[in-house]
């Protein structure tokens, strides 16, 4: 039986880290390793990281007091795995526990090297769904023309499908494909460095496998959504546009980026209306004309010349934001949610 090596990133977790791993430790598959990697947390989180090993000989606890993030933490975890499957795990979620052999069942009897599974978002409280049947198996030619798309984003503004999320958490790998990609976690990154992982290692995939049920409990952290959304987030459009550029870089290493131009511009257009939406938001520091200055910058740059040189949009409030960025109208843009912020 081989081994499942499962990272799980902790940071101030404490108060879920109990939940975590034992959700990891009541696996019905009989060889998994845990690796628990601390992440310059202020709470109690790597005692009980220690507390863990100490007590079960397959968990291992590690502490990274300069660590950049989860990605960093990942990194570290894939470098001290001894699997040859690697999976992950968030410290504040949970998985049931028939996750890892079912997973490991689908991997082996397809001979992939990818098997991607649902999960249960707390949020939405439903599954996320999947665009493929039960069982269903893509050679390396169809991932690059049927799977990596759909983890691009919608073909048009007006799809309100969910495309499928590139999630690292509902997954298996192997860490012989992980290691001759030389595939990482970008640390550069502060968002979705995970889909950007998944399309790394989906480009090097000669197999992957479909396995249509939920086993991940993805939980609703509020108070990091309501940060999200109401404080400004001086790091959001570096990050944002930091992803755009790695995820046409993708595309076109796999020489998919026209075939998959539609949906990249759509999700563009939506990260970009978030930069604009966070770069309006004034505080104590940051003025009126301190926010417009952001917007000029965002409106300005080729890739939003490029996203919003035609768009779909029908949705009367998105139709209207999508016009003022496509007609760099930085003032009337700023003033809009300036307004939008007193209500």
């Amino acid at each position: 039986m081989k081994t499942v090596s499962i990272v799980v990133p902790v940071y101030n977790a404490q108060r879920y880290l109990e939940e975590c791993v034992g959700s990891l430790l009541a696996q019905t598959y009989e060889n998994v390793e845990i690796l628990l990697v601390e992440n310059n947390s202020s709470d109690n989180s790597f005692e009980l990281c220690k507390k863990f090993a100490e007590s079960y000989s397959n968990v291992k606890a590690f502490t990274l007091p300069h660590a950049k993030g989860p990605s960093s933490a990942r990194n570290f975890g894939i470098s001290k795995a001894s699997g040859e499957y690697i999976g992950f795990c968030d410290s504040d979620d949970y998985v049931k526990s028939e996750m890892v052999t079912d997973l490991v069942t689908y991997l082996e009897k397809s001979e992939s090297d990818y098997v991607i599974s649902d999960m249960y978002a707390e949020r939405i409280s439903s599954d996320l769904g999947l665009p493929w049947e039960d069982g269903a198996v893509f050679d390396a030619a169809q991932i690059k023309d049927t799977m990596i798309p759909l983890y691009i984003g919608n073909e048009s503004d007006n799809d309100t499908a969910i495309p499928v999320w590139g999630s690292v958490v509902k997954c298996l790998f192997k860490k012989e494909t992980i290691q001759k990609g030389n595939i990482r976690f970008p640390e550069e990154l502060s968002f979705a460095e995970d889909l950007i992982f998944t399309l790394r290692y989906l480009s090097c995939c000669r197999r992957a496998v479909v396995r249509d049920k939920s086993y991940y409990f993805y939980r609703y952290n509020g108070a990091s959504l309501m940060n999200s959304y109401n404080n400004y987030k001086p790091e959001m459009t570096a990050a944002y546009f930091e992803l755009m550029r790695e995820m046409s870089a993708i595309l076109k290493d796999n020489a998919i980026y026209e075939a998959c131009q539609n949906r990249f511009f759509t999700t563009a257009r939506a990260y970009i209306k978030e930069c604009v939406g966070n770069a309006c938001k004034k505080s104590a520091q940051r003025k009126f004309f301190d926010c417009a200055e952001e917007v000029r910058q965002i409106v300005n740059d080729e890739l939003t010349r490029q996203a919003f040189c035609r768009f779909d949009a029908s949705e009367k409030k998105k139709k209207l934001i999508y016009t003022l960025i496509q007609k760099k109208k930085v003032l009337l843009l700023t003033l809009y949610y300036s307004f939008r912020a007193r209500m």
